[in-house]
């Protein structure tokens, strides 16, 4: 009697474990397809698409993503956020219009493994960039110093941080020559951010810096977007590598457009004006229509029927956001120039308020000022480059969608 009962038990779990496992995988198949339905009519949704009400949304499709490990819900997700450019509703100080947030510091995680992995990148630009932002010699060395002693004592990561971009902001401050917001102790290396100006075909005198910056970002956008077709070529991805905005189409469409800029800005003269056209067009062509180009090439079928006029409409839409994205990512760089230019002047303050304009300045009011624009500014500087490496770098050609390994653990 024993025997029998010990063999009903044992069928009854082996058949509720199957049935178990059926469940699991017939909710997973309900799961994706309430999703993807949710997904491919996210249009149509009433509420704003940075809402509180989608911000949940958004923050739960993040976390299936993960779970399932399936880059159309990435793709999804990154879009809305490009749409958008990672921003928020108007209410910066109501809770339900940063719900949205949430999906943001989760999309970045880790680098899958066909991905580039850009910890070094990140490393090596952000304390470049902060460091042209925030040059001066004395400040820069504050921040290393401080940086060294909180790493070293309190093991805290972005104390390495603050100390790298010391470094930088020290090599900054030998280029703009100033130390402590004195500019009389050394002589600059490179320019003065305030003060060297240059002339500009067509446009006129801007400042040095500024122009500079943005000559820089048009190279990191350039080296961006051929991280990204490397990714893309190790993913096997055909539309992505040729025809996207951050392919071989964006690549071509790019460069042509940087070097257009800078023969103009040298004053030379455009060759073969109807050929540079034509040039320009392709790659505009294919990028907006990359979904039709890629299933003509892949020899796949349509996955929703649209018209001819619908398709030539949502192009001409896709043309206009994708000339705008080029020019506000490429404009958005000023801002480098900009606080190395700002930075000056407070400095400049802080020296007239402690009259240094009388040979003796007040050794105390330059102390507290330098300490105010260290603390102040060096926060700020910092929220910015990280807006740079985010928005401007990261969304051409980071998923960041793979996991941290786990080894196997024999004790349990």
């Amino acid at each position: 009697m024993r025997k029998i009962l010990i063999l009903v038990f044992s069928l009854f779990s082996i058949f509720s474990t199957v049935e178990a496992k059926s469940k699991k995988g017939q909710d997973r198949v309900l799961i994706d397809k309430v999703a993807m339905w949710q997904g491919n009519h996210q249009s149509k949704v009433k509420h704003h698409d940075l809402a509180w009400t989608n911000g949940v949304l958004f923050r739960g499709m993040v976390e299936w993503a993960d779970y399932t490990q399936d880059s159309r819900y990435y793709d999804f997700l990154m879009q809305i956020g490009k749409k958008h450019h990672w921003g928020f509703l108007k209410r910066l100080y109501h809770a339900d219009d940063l719900v949205i947030a949430q999906m943001y510091i989760r999309m970045y995680g880790l680098p899958n493994y066909n991905e580039f992995d850009p910890t070094i990148f990140v490393a090596l630009t952000y304390s470049f960039i902060f460091g042209w932002m925030f040059g001066d010699v004395g400040q820069g060395l504050v921040l290393v110093i401080g940086g060294f002693l909180l790493y070293h004592f309190k093991k805290m990561n972005l104390a390495a941080i603050i100390s790298m971009a010391g470094v930088f902001s020290t090599f900054f401050g030998f280029m703009f020559g100033s130390i402590f917001g004195f500019e009389d102790v050394i002589e600059p290396i490179w320019l003065r951010p305030m003060s060297k100006m240059t002339d500009l075909p067509m446009i006129g005198r801007l400042n040095t810096v500024f122009i500079v910056a943005v000559a820089f970002g048009m190279g990191m956008i350039l080296l961006t977007m051929i991280i990204h077709i490397i990714n893309a070529a190790k993913n096997h991805s055909l539309g992505d590598l040729c025809f996207d905005t951050n392919g071989i189409a964006g690549l071509v469409f790019y460069g042509l457009l940087v070097f257009a800029i800078v023969m103009l800005m040298t004053g030379h003269s455009l060759p073969g004006g109807a050929l540079l056209a034509v040039l320009f067009i392709i790659p505009l062509l294919c990028i907006a229509f990359k979904e039709q180009l890629t299933d003509l090439c892949e020899k796949k079928k349509p996955a929703e029927k649209t018209g001819p006029v619908m398709i030539v409409v949502q192009a001409l839409f896709e043309l206009i956001e994708v000339l705008l994205s080029y020019f506000s990512n490429t404009i958005s760089f000023v801002r480098i120039g900009a606080f190395a230019v700002s930075h000056a002047a407070m400095m400049q303050v802080v020296m007239m308020l402690a009259g240094a304009e009388s040979g003796t300045p007040n050794i105390l009011v330059v102390i507290l000022g330098n300490l105010f624009v260290c603390g102040m500014e060096g926060l700020i500087v910092g929220i910015q480059v990280l807006r740079l490496e985010y928005y401007e770098m990261f969304s051409r050609f980071y998923k960041g969608d793979g996991r941290e390994f786990e080894p196997y653990n024999t004790k349990q």
